[in-house]
């Protein structure tokens, strides 16, 4: 086959594809098909990865990527189908900042142009065009909490007053006191 580089052009299950590389910045524009998990997962090993249109339904995980954190840039909403989707894992004690070009990143009441996942041991999110904006389709709890999409356990808004007079303050909105 000789084509055009179009994510237009498509090869469904081949069993060779010669140096086809079919997602971001690399890819020569001839989008693969395969059943299975190989597909699905890039482990990139540089410090930052620019998503393009081509990589829906992929995952990246910053597993090996060199130093603290990875930084990710989402392709521009009006370049994505409606749908499009792609996944996002923090592994290996390093950090990740998911950043939309154009849109939002939205979960709930809550629209943010970047989201960042922990340097825990694994975070993970899933992003889905709706055809203005990315929406948080699936996320680990870490990932709401520290970003503002899920308020925080219980306990954590209660202050424990020292002394045994306590005068609220405005700034104490949605404090609760012992």
């Amino acid at each position: 086959m000789n084509a055009t580089a179009s994510d237009g052009n498509v090869l469904i299950n081949p069993n060779y594809g010669g140096a086809t590389v079919n997602y971001g910045p690399l890819s020569t524009g001839i989008s693969v098909i395969r059943h299975g998990i190989a597909r699905q997962l890039l482990f990139p090993v540089a410090g930052s990865y620019v998503a393009k249109p081509i990589d829906d339904g992929l995952t990246v995980s910053n597993y090996n990527t060199p130093g603290a954190s990875m930084s990710v840039t989402l392709p521009a909403v009006s370049t994505v189908n409606v749908g499009w989707s792609m996944g996002f894992a923090s592994d290996n004690g390093k950090g990740m900042t998911i950043t939309a070009t154009s849109g939002s990143i939205i979960s709930g009441g809550k629209s943010v142009g970047s989201i960042t996942m922990g340097a825990g041991n694994y975070e993970y999110v899933r992003l889905q065009s709706d055809g203005n904006n990315f929406r948080i389709v699936s996320s680990t709890r870490n990932t709401r909490l520290a970003n503002g999409f899920e308020p925080p356990p219980w306990p954590s808004n209660w202050l424990f007053p020292a002394g045994s007079g306590y005068a609220a303050n405005l700034s104490d909105k949605r404090q609760r006191s012992i």
